[in-house]
């Protein structure tokens, strides 16, 4: 079987922000790396006509890129509503936060889930995933002042 994974210094990464394309063999209960090349999302240029305020969506055209080379499997540390409508039925998914090593050990010995819906957390503009919220800490006791702040004791 043939696992994609990508990542960046050696962890599972996301198809826009990943340095690297590892493509590992999978046989049974072994696995080798098979070969490793540049993600092609990071040659991705924003051409002149395009307006700074529209998306170029670089993980999801590294994507289909990468699937175009044929793969059975491919591993993200999540994956998006876009990434997964592209990727769905063309490969097995997988999702994993952590070593690329240690996914590849995982799916080799079937212990691994595969995914079956979008995994990212948040979805709000670039920034402001995993929770949206601003991190004011305006609460009691967070910097903010309370109530009685100032009076005499």
């Amino acid at each position: 079987m043939k696992v994609v994974i990508l990542c960046t210094n050696g962890y599972v990464d996301s198809p826009g922000r990943a340095q690297q394309v590892c493509v590992y063999e999978v046989d049974g209960g072994t696995y080798k790396l098979a070969e490793t090349y540049a993600n092609p999302a990071l040659f991705i240029q924003r051409p002149a006509n395009l307006s700074a305020n529209v998306p170029l969506r670089r993980g999801v055209r590294a994507l289909k890129a990468i699937l175009d080379k044929g793969a059975d499997a491919l591993v993200l540390r999540e994956f998006g509503e876009y990434e997964f409508r592209l990727a769905k039925g063309k490969a097995k998914l997988y999702a994993f936060d952590g070593l690329a090593e240690q996914a590849i050990s995982m799916i080799a010995q079937g212990a691994l889930q595969e995914v079956t819906a979008p995994t990212e957390v948040g979805g709000g503009p670039r920034g402001m995933g995993r929770g949206g919220g601003r991190g004011r800490g305006m609460g009691m006791g967070m910097g903010g002042r309370g109530p009685y702040w100032g009076q005499g004791d």
